[in-house]
């Protein structure tokens, strides 16, 4: 009896078509997601103090000036804790002002400086709006307000006139462009597809050679209180497709399917600089091993007889990523165990192309 350890799976030679297509979607829309994120996105920087140290108004100015622009849903509005210095604000520092768009995502970046005469009880507030699609700076009208209860109801005023100065100018931005879609609700999901080669450890290797993997995911990214991503959770499969070692027999299809795991992972990672992460990940899940037994007919035997094993895995490594934009591009090795009757052990290297949304 011949027996071969080996499966003849039809769908898994339009894999590789599927998987261009999905790197070809991926990047034809990083583009409109990218653009269409940033459009009405807003960072609030806090307000910086004139004479040295931020007083409790950096705080309270910042909060109380983002509150109109928070309340509406057509804007995504963030607070950030990263502070431009004095000198860039009132230099109008293209490039800081550029680099805290790019950190958080962002078409506008809103921050000021103030100065406050105690024996007065006088406050003096500017505001700097910078656009960074047009690289243009503008200014709110100069603040002069108290700096106790007045403050409050003065700088409710200077949201409202932030709000409608950036209403204008995103209803002229609608003017001339197409409509877009209003990708806010997926503000923090991921998805994208990673593929790689894979080293088998055992007996495995010896059967299933130039084994390749495909791993589609969908996850969302969790972030830290200054709005820095820091974790990801995922659901993912992992689909693997190998080359078969005999090539004697001219009918058998010489891509097949022997190793399928649906699951889920957790990645948490660090950002260095605004384009780059590194991190480590771990999960596990349900997976399936098939087998196929053929026999010639003059045995007596059932032909083409499938079993199929079902059972569990883990893996766990490093990655790095790098995210130019909405679409990001990951790298990475991952150790894989299965708990199958005869276990699996194998390295994965890859690499891949997602969006954040």
């Amino acid at each position: 009896m011949k027996t071969l350890y080996n499966i003849d799976h039809p769908k898994s030679q339009s894999r590789y078509s599927c998987f261009g297509v999905m790197v070809l979607i991926l990047f034809l829309l990083q583009a409109p997601l990218f653009s269409a994120n940033k459009s009405s996105s807003v960072t609030f920087a806090p307000f910086r103090n004139n004479q040295g140290q931020d007083a409790n108004y950096s705080t309270l100015i910042t909060k109380l000036a983002s509150r109109r622009l928070s309340a509406d849903p057509s804007f995504t509005t963030n607070i950030t804790d990263h502070k431009l210095s004095v000198s860039e604000i009132n230099n109008r520092n293209a490039s800081a002002f550029a680099a805290l768009c790019l950190k958080t995502d962002s078409r506008y970046v809103i921050t000021g400086t103030y100065t406050v005469e105690h024996i007065p009880g006088k406050l003096s507030l500017t505001t700097i709006i910078y656009d960074d699609k047009s690289g243009i700076f503008s200014e709110a009208d100069l603040l002069h307000t108290e700096s106790g209860a007045r403050l409050v109801a003065d700088t409710e005023a200077l949201a409202a006139l932030l709000h409608s100065t950036l209403s204008q100018k995103t209803d002229r931005i609608s003017t001339y462009q197409k409509p877009k879609i209003d990708y806010s609700s997926f503000n923090g999901f991921t998805s994208g597809m990673n593929t790689g080669y894979t080293f088998l450890l055992t007996y495995w290797g010896r059967t299933y050679d130039d084994t390749v993997v495909y791993m589609p995911y969908v996850g969302y990214e969790l972030k830290t209180a200054s709005n820095t991503p820091f974790l990801s959770l995922k659901a993912e499969a992992l689909l693997f497709n190998s080359q078969s070692d005999d090539n004697s027999n001219i009918d058998y299809n010489q891509h097949y399917s022997f190793f399928e795991g649906y699951g889920s992972s957790a990645d948490l990672f660090a950002t260095f600089g605004n384009y780059f992460r590194a991190g480590i990940n771990a999960g596990g899940g349900f997976s399936i091993f098939r087998r196929k037994y053929e026999t010639s007919e003059d045995e007596g035997l059932p032909q083409n007889k499938t079993i199929e094993e079902n059972s569990g895995y883990i893996k766990g490594g490093l990655f790095l990523e790098t995210i130019p934009s909405a679409l990001k591009l990951t790298f990475g090795i991952s150790f894989l165990h299965s708990f199958h009757e005869e276990n699996a052990d194998l390295f994965i290297f890859y690499g891949g192309a997602g969006i954040r949304f």
